[in-house]
């Protein structure tokens, strides 16, 4: 039986893990590598064990060891479906959470695999998984299948190393691209074509299977809603099967044949993409706990981290299919730090401030608290914000809901964006593929920012700490002015906008403009009552910025000092770093000419790629960075003139 189990895997997933088996009386060991000294997750064990890094298999087996683990559990991500790990963990005579290292080197090459499936009866799309890996011949075979068609990592995972490609004239470019996301993040740069679904769904389903010889289903996803390939909002069951029960049988017996296809054992994934006609094509094996299974949990009633527990210590499955129920609604939203008003760019920070809210019928997996900090090291999700429902729209007004009380100050997030998909007349109408944000990209876009509010927000909480007993000098009023007509004022940036502000204290109350304030609770939130209107105001200073939650988004805005010191202007013309990461890719070199939005480098940060373009047509005058450099965020990479 197992009793102490090693959780190798970090952040949400990790705190999820550990959540079970404590419940069930096993000892979670945790590790975590040097950029995750303070992390959340450290604390939601009962020991944790630094590692060099979450790839280190010898590290973590010692680690095991060491801790007198009985078992693994790698979660997802990192070593979760690496076949050599997973040999490694028993050779060392510990369990291992997780099927054979067999069946994830079969479904680990999505080349093998696709072969596989044909020879199962499972239905795959047209495509190529041949050991020729030149440009030519995958040039031929794209030509071949007929564009579009998709760029995949043979052996990868998570959308990464994905690539779409709409004509010939740009296979090379996209293979090149893909080749450099699959070595960097599967370490094989073997590559798979399949043709792509324009409009597509993207539905998958939960296996569960024993070493007695069962394997049942827990019925499907809906993952359509993605951006680059990964998937932002989740939902159980899907709305595409909703009248056509005979088709999720059937989509849902696939699955079962590709599982009994490995002698598969413990939980997986079984992903199909599926056309307009509702027919289902196989996509992959995830040999692993996914991200999006609460969504399963919430509306059969299991919990499947439990069941891996008990599959790995030999027991059968406890239940048969027909045991296995349906109820409600249930979905899914990733909260990132990201902006997807801005490319999806990743953000980094503190977070200052991490609120999360209680509501009935609402669950929040999260790895992150307050003070916690989201590097450029790993994936930039913070958390995983579930509701459950009796209806799919109850559903989405449960999560509306949580997304619209929860609170986090430091980083940007796509908080209000996930909002704005939920609110949105197709997504409600389960109108929805995968293609999903990128069609309706203008309708999902940022109303316009509260700036006034922000910037009054942002005064008032200035101004609170100013006449706070203790902070003035005996002596000394606060905000006082040489000139008696002049009222104190501030002077803040917000993006690359100034904006200067100024107010009068009447005693009582506080004028901005035509704007009159009243301050009815310095708590947190700030509860303010602006031209008769009662709102709440979360504000927060962090680092240099201050952070400012409005009713309707979350701006950051930087105090500008009163007097510039001489020589403080940044150049023109510069190719700054958005974020700290690494130089992966130059495309021009000094004296060259280039146009305004020509590609000049790649960047990569928290497991994504960003292209830096020039800010205008002119001349590459200088290029301060080479490929491979780590870099700073603000860092100056090259000019242009």
């Amino acid at each position: 039986m197992i009793r102490s189990l090693l959780i190798a895997n970090r952040g949400e997933v990790a705190c999820r893990i550990a959540r079970t088996a404590r419940g069930k009386g096993v000892r979670a060991v945790g590790i975590y590598a040097p950029p995750d000294r303070w992390s959340a997750h450290i604390e939601a064990m009962d020991t944790a064990v630094e590692v060099p890094d979450y790839l280190d298999a010898a590290a973590i087996i010692a680690a095991a060891v060491a801790q007198g683990a009985d078992a693994v559990h790698p979660g997802f991500g990192f070593l979760a479906e690496n076949a050599s790990f997973a040999a490694a963990v028993k050779a060392a005579g510990l369990k291992w959470v997780g099927p054979s290292a067999s069946a994830i080197e079969a479904m680990g090459s999505k080349a093998g695999a696709r072969a596989m499936m044909e020879e199962a009866g499972v239905p795959v799309l047209p495509g190529y998984q041949g050991d020729a890996q030149d440009d030519a011949t995958l040039i031929q075979e794209a030509t071949r299948i007929g564009y579009p068609v998709i760029v995949k990592a043979s052996a990868g995972g998570g959308g990464k190393g994905m690539q779409v490609v709409e004509a010939e004239a740009d296979m090379a470019d996209a293979l090149g691209e893909a080749r450099r996301l699959a070595s960097s993040a599967f370490g094989d740069d073997r590559l798979i074509l399949e043709r792509f679904l324009p409009v597509a769904r993207h539905v998958e389903v939960q296996i569960l299977a024993d070493s007695h010889g069962k394997c049942l289903h827990l019925y499907e996803r809906e993952c359509s809603i993605q951006r680059r390939h990964q998937k932002v909002i989740e939902e159980a069951p899907s709305p595409a099967y909703a009248d056509l029960p005979d088709q999720r049988e059937a989509l849902c017996a696939h699955a079962v044949s590709a599982a009994k296809a490995v002698d598969y054992v413990s939980a997986g994934t079984v992903e199909f993409v599926v056309d307009e006609e509702g027919q289902a094509f196989f996509l992959e094996m995830n040999t692993r706990l996914q991200v999006e299974h609460p969504v399963t949990e919430q509306v059969t009633g299991l919990d499947i981290v439990a069941l891996q527990l008990a599959v790995a210590d030999g027991h059968p499955l406890p239940m048969e299919q027909e045991d296995i129920r349906c109820d409600g609604w249930s979905m899914e939203a990733r909260l990132y730090a990201e902006d997807p008003d801005n490319g999806y760019l990743p953000s980094t920070g503190q977070i200052g401030v991490w609120e999360a809210p209680s509501i009935p019928g609402v669950r929040i997996d999260t790895g992150v608290q307050g003070g916690s900090e989201v590097g450029i090291h790993y994936d930039p999700m913070l958390a995983k914000v579930i509701a459950h429902g009796d209806t799919r729209g109850e559903a989405i007004a449960r999560l509306d809901a949580a997304l619209d009380r929860l609170v986090v100050l430091g980083v940007t997030t796509n908080r209000h964006h996930l909002r704005r998909v939920l609110g949105h007349a197709s997504f409600v109408q389960g109108a929805i593929h995968t293609g999903f944000l990128a069609k309706h990209a203008d309708e999902l876009g940022p109303p316009a920012a509260p700036i006034g509010e922000a910037l009054i927000a942002a005064v008032v909480h200035h101004w609170r700490h100013a006449h706070r007993p203790g902070r003035s000098m005996p002596g000394i009023v606060p905000n006082w002015r040489n000139s008696r007509w002049r009222d104190p004022s501030r002077r803040y940036a917000i993006g690359d906008e100034e904006h200067e502000v100024s107010w009068r204290d009447h005693g009582t109350h506080l004028s901005f403009g035509d704007h009159e304030v009243e301050i009815r609770s310095w708590g947190s939130p700030m509860v303010l009552t602006i031209d008769g209107v009662v709102q709440r105001y979360c504000v927060a200073d962090i680092g240099p910025d201050t952070w400012v939650r409005t009713p309707s988004t979350e701006l950051r805005l930087t105090r500008l000092p009163d007097f510039v010191p001489p020589g403080a202007a940044m150049a023109e013309g510069g190719c700054v770093a958005p974020m700290p990461g690494k130089v992966v890719k130059i495309h021009v070199a000094e004296g060259q000419e280039v146009s305004k939005g020509e590609a000049l480098m790649v960047l990569e940060a928290m497991k994504m790629e960003q292209t830096l373009c020039a800010p205008a047509d002119g001349t590459v005058t200088a290029v301060l960075a080479a490929e491979g450099d780590q870099v700073d965020g603000g860092q100056v990479l090259l000019t242009v003139e």
